[in-house]
């Protein structure tokens, strides 16, 4: 799938389990959206760092439009059902969000433009979007497409069910010798697929 395009999620063998329905109430939905209402609110006109991702985004998206030869619908906020949020990142707040018409679930990092400060920031997540929208490797998360609005972009990435493997080793001290070889063997089968892209992946984390 083109990462810009308004397409259908796609499961590529890895189970999407169902999520607790209080996770999409009402409420629930209505306290996350007036949270990040507040944040824009509060945030001043988008920057030149923001203009420069901003930029990026159109063209990319243009571009697919141009490579597909017909017109796609975009995605918006609207599409999807938030839910409860799975953490914070280092340019926002990740969700689990539910789209409307599939059901499908997906990880949803909002990321709020003029949170963007300096221009090297807004090449490094230039390049996580263009690289990562490239990838697709069974121990790899997909990042299944992107959209943005004045305020905030928005990365629709895998939902991985099982959370952080440093959460579990934190929780059970020790793992089984052949269940520790299976998680090593997934590392190293993702690094050689992204050396074989000619990527260097130098954070390497649970």
């Amino acid at each position: 799938m083109k990462s810009s395009s308004h397409a259908p999620l796609h499961n590529r063998n890895v189970e999407n389990r169902p999520i607790p329905s209080e996770y999409f109430s009402g409420n629930n939905c209505k306290k996350h959206n007036d949270e990040n209402r507040k944040q824009c609110e509060a945030s001043s006109a988008s920057h030149s760092n923001a203009d420069l991702i901003t930029n990026h985004l159109n063209e990319t998206t243009a571009a697919s439009k141009t490579a597909n030869g017909t017109p796609q619908h975009q995605w918006t906020i609207n599409d999807f059902e938030v839910g409860a949020p799975l953490g914070r990142g280092r340019f926002g707040h990740v969700y689990c969000v539910r789209e409307k018409k599939s059901k499908y679930i997906v990880a949803l990092k909002a990321i709020i433009k003029d949170q963007i400060s300096t221009p090297r920031l807004a090449k490094q997540l230039i390049s996580e979007i263009s690289i990562q929208s490239r990838l697709k490797h069974p121990n790899i998360l997909r990042l299944y497409g992107f959209f943005h609005d004045d305020q905030r972009i928005f990365l629709l990435l895998e939902y991985a069910p099982g959370g952080e493997l440093y959460r579990r080793m934190q929780k059970e001290k020790i793992l089984r010798e052949s269940e520790a070889a299976g998680y090593v063997y997934q590392l190293c089968n993702a690094l050689s697929y992204l050396h074989s892209k000619q990527i260097i992946h130098r954070f390497v984390k649970s």
